[in-house]
């Protein structure tokens, strides 16, 4: 945790593998007091995943998860029981933001929705990341990092500038976590803008950020150039 513009400020991040994290982390080296939370035993799932030094998988070292948990406290919290929720009421209580990446189904049936929070903490400004957003016909649709890409548009001009037709050349998985790292980036800067509006209308609000629309947002410079150029 390091002094900067947003110090003393109190975010819990409920997240897991890497846009939540990922977008926590970057709130915490403006110097935001992160309290990260995880399951028991288990942890985030980044945890286990590579790449690991000497190729050895252990549970404190996998250089993902250490790269997206930087400058941040944490505690293990067992959500499925009741004391679990309750203490993390307790923190969301005395909280600014509460970032988290969960289904919403899963928060809402945890009793862990925005609207829930609020009451404890009116000014709380819960940022929600999911695939498909909080709404609409696919907001409980399972979306993976490769379901993000290709369905983003990324995919179809993979590798860029080298598919000259799409027809018989099928579409790639680019490297990493592409549409999970494009949606921490969102949701931290919404998150700021959010801070902003408080500031201002002195009200915390539910920012709810869609890892597709994040993806596919990096196209924007290929849907002008079809709507104008028709190329």
């Amino acid at each position: 945790m390091t002094d900067g513009i947003l110090s003393g400020l109190r975010v819990i991040e409920w997240g897991d593998l890497v846009s939540g994290p990922w977008a926590a982390r970057q709130l915490a080296d403006l110097g935001a007091d992160v309290i990260k939370v995880e399951t028991p035993g288990t942890g985030d799932t980044a945890r286990r995943v590579g790449p690991f030094p000497g190729d050895i998988p252990h549970l404190e070292t996998s250089g993902l998860y250490l790269y997206l948990n930087m400058n941040k406290r944490g505690i293990t919290l067992n959500l499925t029981k009741a004391e679990g929720r309750h203490i993390l009421q307790e923190l969301v209580r005395g909280a600014d933001l509460l970032v988290e990446n969960h289904p919403p189904q899963v928060v809402e049936d945890l009793g862990l929705n925005y609207s829930a929070l609020q009451a404890q903490n009116p000014s709380l400004i819960m940022v929600s990341i999911s695939p498909f957003g909080q709404t609409g016909p696919y907001r409980d649709y399972v979306g993976s990092e490769l379901v993000l890409f290709q369905m983003g548009g990324i995919g179809f001009e993979t590798p860029r500038d080298e598919v000259t037709n799409p027809d018989t050349q099928p579409p790639l998985k680019g490297p990493g976590y592409q549409a999970y790292f494009a949606s921490g980036w969102m949701a931290s800067t919404c998150a700021m803008v959010a801070l902003f509006h408080r500031e201002i209308a002195g009200e915390g609000q539910h920012v709810d950020i869609s890892e597709h629309e994040a993806i596919a947002s990096t196209e924007r410079p290929k849907i002008a150039q079809y709507s104008y150029s028709g190329d």
